[in-house]
């Protein structure tokens, strides 16, 4: 059982579709369980989940109430331990008296879950499963088992939606590959496909500076033209993405966050 969730976990999919896909595998393989994949937004954003689940909760709704899980909140502040169960903080008595329980446990016809989380710069993740009776140790220690597996194809997916030839701001630090805040703000842009005097009036700046810019940006990355700046710049971040994530599954820190 464990062997085959594996294996189909591990089929190759983008981030758009990597809850929809670990939902439907877990659910195949682990019978028995309701299973959620949910993405809370650490400042800014929208809850948004995918669940096994016949009668879920509206998103919006769990979104202004998910915050009453200590699972939730010990995620979010940083907890050590990537597999947690709600009655490792709480008493099951005390959980059922939140509107959290009410309106998304008792939609679920559910009261137990276990959760593996993973973490971004700019959101928390749980790998959730429910049922109706208490969830026992070895079951958890399944799923601590397999996290490393689950990690790296989260990891995986992220990488693949990684354009080959273009440089997204906010998707990696281009400062970390030697670039001032600025000329990443410029590179982007020259990634869209601007020229100077558009980079120089979207900035605020003059022609000149941004020129200066540019020219910057080509010596640093030692590039002849705009095209293999973007491509160079690229190579560098995936090349640096891929040695973030093998340092984390060495040493077990949170998803994105080198």
């Amino acid at each position: 059982m464990v062997a085959d969730f594996l294996y189909d976990l591990h089929t190759p999919v983008a981030a758009e579709d990597f809850a929809r896909h670990i939902v439907s595998v877990a659910s195949h393989h682990l019978k028995g369980y309701r299973v959620c994949f949910d993405q809370s937004p650490l400042k800014k954003g929208r809850y948004q989940a995918h669940t096994s689940h016949p009668t879920p909760c509206p998103n919006e709704r769990v979104g202004q109430i998910v915050s009453q899980s200590p699972s939730y909140q010990y995620a979010i502040t940083d907890g050590r331990e990537r597999v947690i169960m709600i009655t490792d903080f709480v008493s099951q008595r005390a959980f059922q008296r939140t509107d959290f329980y009410q309106e998304v446990f008792k939609a679920w016809d559910v009261h137990y879950q276990v959760a593996a989380c993973l973490k971004t710069k700019s959101y928390v993740c749980g790998f959730s499963f429910h049922r109706d009776r208490p969830i026992g140790e070895e079951f958890r220690g399944i799923l601590q088992a397999v996290y490393p597996h689950i990690e790296r194809a989260f990891e995986n997916a992220q990488r693949r939606s990684l354009p080959s030839g273009y440089v997204h701001l906010h998707a990696l630090d281009l400062p970390g590959i030697g670039l001032t805040r600025r000329e990443s703000e410029v590179l982007l842009w020259i990634a869209e496909g601007k020229r100077d005097a558009e980079i120089a009036k979207i900035l605020g700046v003059s022609r000149r500076t941004a020129s200066k810019h540019v020219e910057n940006i080509l010596e640093k990355l030692e590039a002849e033209t705009r095209t293999a700046a973007i491509a160079r710049a690229a190579e560098c971040l995936r090349k640096r993405f891929y040695n973030c994530s093998n340092e984390r599954f060495d040493t077990h820190s949170s998803p994105l966050s080198c």
